[in-house]
């Protein structure tokens, strides 16, 4: 029997920023504020104070002078630190923008 951790299952790989990089982050709906401190083609955590709800469809907006992002999001984990959150709607458009600027934060 094998034991599969959750890095194991994940679809997408994910980058954990230094904190001097952590992105600036906005929820339109619901407002909140808070830092990006892990991020991937699939999705984001994100560090905030504001109560987030397991599930919730949020609207964000990551910005960093090479990325400005802004796209709808499920809630996939909440603890309480911030929430990690799924892209659910990110066009052709956005996932090269999103894309091209991993490229730049891998070593």
């Amino acid at each position: 029997m094998t034991h599969n951790s959750a890095e194991d299952r994940r679809k997408h790989k994910r980058i954990l920023l230094p904190e001097h990089q952590f992105l600036h982050c906005t929820g339109t709906d619901p407002q909140f504020e808070g830092k990006v401190s892990i991020i991937g083609s699939g999705g984001l955590f994100v560090r905030t104070k504001q109560s987030l709800t397991m599930g919730q469809t949020i609207h964000l907006k990551v910005e960093d002078p090479n990325l400005t992002l802004e796209t709808e999001a499920k809630v996939r984990d909440v603890n309480e630190k911030g929430a990690g959150v799924e892209f659910t709607n990110l066009d052709a458009p956005r996932q090269r923008a999103l894309q091209d600027f991993l490229r730049t934060l891998r070593p």
